[in-house]
């Protein structure tokens, strides 16, 4: 899974993308009463625009940056740290 940069941050990006709108839904119905860092709204187009964006971006740089530069990719630790890095950006906003 961490051969490459593509990998982590492509398959959490829909995963991701789909469990906020399910858990937005139910705050938004009321069938679920969470208190959040900042209101439901805002944190739904915070999750949509930089959490599912960075995650594709991530994903996307990370596979085509070392093509383009005739670099090695990021693989294993590096790459478990920054999608680690982006994994608490995500869990930190519902704290």
């Amino acid at each position: 899974m961490l051969g490459g940069g593509f990998r982590p941050f492509f398959l959490a990006a829909p995963i991701y993308t789909t469990c906020v709108a399910l858990f937005w839904l139910t705050f938004y119905f009321g069938w679920l009463d969470v208190n959040l860092a900042v209101p439901g709204f805002v944190w739904r187009a915070h999750e949509m625009l930089i959490g599912f964006s960075v995650a594709v971006l991530a994903g996307l740089f990370l596979t085509a940056v070392p093509s383009w530069t005739d670099s090695p990719p990021v693989r294993g630790r590096p790459l478990a740290v920054l999608f680690g890095i982006w994994l608490l950006g995500r869990i930190a906003l519902r704290l």
